[in-house]
């Protein structure tokens, strides 16, 4: 008996390095690279056109700016009422394209809704946020909602593909267009205004180079030209609504208080201490946040069709999902384990010795977010496990423990340090029991909506 168990126990070890070497050294991780480098491409991109951006338009521009692109960056996750990230799953296309025609009219909903309210309390809501600029600019963005909602469609479009470089030389050129315009723009007439354009003109820059990648778009196959065609697609419409349902009643909720929840930790930290902690945490959690949205958004968005696919097969989940987070595990546990042994030191070596105090903190945020980079896979299946509506609940639940414990470090314990460490330990510790409860799901029955609703069309559309 135990012979056995020595043997299942070293084939599933072989099993986790397979699954490393898969993360490291495939196709896979070739996919990750393009979508990663694309990424970082374009973020380095907008940083190096900074200093002349800043130096044209001056901090006052740039803070209008910042006060919209707030703004925008808090509606823009729910502009599709979450139904964009659904286009991956179908095993159909025309469910995939009906799918993302249902996302476009919803991003344009959403918008409409949005240009009632800024027309009624446009003023009232610039007095409320500081927006020093003419309150008439923030019916810009409903624009920007509903031009974000489609760059999400075709994005998801294009990982449904498998098109990963397109999206990444899309970003890329997107950064090359808006920074150079900021700049030769800005030598003539470096207004506010100017910025808040550009910055709407960048989205619909971005959308229309997501199109032309795709070649064709999802909204316009098989809507025109064959009548019968669109009218059986319009009969259908209903049925992938009601099986698609938990993407706007569950997911759009969970990713809008997600969102909302990231701007917590440093505003109570400065409720509670004053301005600095505040900034300690805003430093630590942008040094050590920024790599790890990065490299884990790029395995997420490489790894879902594959997931969609082994679901689609009739495959279960829990090995892949097993193996390839114990495999994030290992390859992030050095970095991050470098930084919670010498966080202080190296916070203080690369930012001065002022910022000692942020290496302090990003010792105990490494361990939630090295949580967070290997909870990436069991986080991609939620949706094919037909978990959102659970998922919320839980989400609910991690807000409210990592809020609990930063006020408790901070009221009982009068120590920002404390507050920070329980406010990791707990989205720690909770995170570790959402991978553990997915995991104890990924066996059981995934969504029936990726079955196709119809014997016409039975080409996943999921490529290999």
């Amino acid at each position: 008996m135990s012979l056995c168990r020595g043997k299942d126990f070293l084939e599933f070890a072989r099993g986790i390095f397979r699954e490393t070497r898969l993360l490291i050294g495939s196709r896979f991780a070739s996919q990750v690279v393009v979508v990663a480098g694309g990424t970082a491409a374009a973020q380095a991109i907008t940083v190096a056109f900074s200093p002349f951006v800043t130096r044209l338009y001056g901090p006052e521009a740039y803070g209008i700016l910042g006060i919209f692109a707030a703004m925008t960056a808090l509606l823009a996750p729910v502009a599709t009422l979450a139904l964009a990230a659904a286009v991956v799953l179908p095993v159909s296309e025309r469910d995939a394209r009906a799918l993302a025609r249902l996302s476009i009219t919803a991003s344009a909903s959403v918008a409409l809704v949005l240009v009632f309210v800024f027309i009624v309390l446009r003023a009232e809501i610039a007095s409320a946020f500081g927006f020093a600029a003419p309150a008439a600019y923030l019916l810009l963005i409903p624009a920007v909602v509903f031009l974000s909602g489609v760059e999400q469609t075709w994005r998801q479009w294009l990982v449904r593909k498998q098109r990963f470089r397109t999206i990444s030389g899309a970003g890329i050129a997107r950064a090359v267009l808006v920074g150079s315009s900021k700049v030769g723009i800005g030598t003539l007439l470096p207004t506010a205004p100017v910025l808040l354009i550009l910055n709407t003109l960048g989205h619909g820059v971005h959308a229309t180079l997501l199109w032309i990648g795709s070649r064709r778009s999802p909204v316009q196959t098989g809507c025109g030209g064959d009548r019968r065609r669109a009218s059986v697609a319009r009969t259908e419409l209903r049925d992938i609504i009601r099986r698609y349902r938990d993407f706007p009643l569950y997911r759009a909720p969970q990713q809008l208080l997600n969102a909302g929840s990231h701007s917590l930790a440093p505003l109570l930290l400065a409720a509670f201490f004053g301005p600095v902690p505040a900034g300690f945490y805003a430093l630590s959690r942008s040094a050590l946040g920024l790599p790890l949205t990065l490299v884990s958004s790029s395995v997420g968005t490489v790894l879902l069709p594959r997931l969609a696919r082994t679901a689609q097969r009739g495959q279960k989940l829990r090995s892949v999902l097993l193996k390839t987070t114990l495999g994030l595990v290992l390859i992030g546990i050095m970095p991050f384990g470098a930084v919670v042994a010498f966080g202080p030191w190296l916070f203080g070596f690369v930012f001065g010795g002022e910022w000692v105090v942020a290496g302090q903190y990003s010792q105990w945020l490494a361990l939630m977010l090295l949580v967070q980079f290997a909870s990436t896979p069991c986080m991609q299946a939620v949706a094919i496990l037909d978990l959102q509506r659970h998922f919320l609940r839980l989400e609910v639940i991690a807000v409210t423990l990592r809020v609990a414990g930063l006020v408790w470090g901070a009221i009982v314990m009068q120590s920002s340090i404390a507050a920070v460490a329980l406010f990791a330990i707990a989205g720690a510790v909770f995170q570790v029991l959402r991978i553990l409860w997915i995991l104890g799901r990924s066996d059981g029955p995934v969504r029936t909506s990726l079955q196709p609703s119809s014997d016409i069309d039975r080409d996943s559309g999921l490529e290999d």
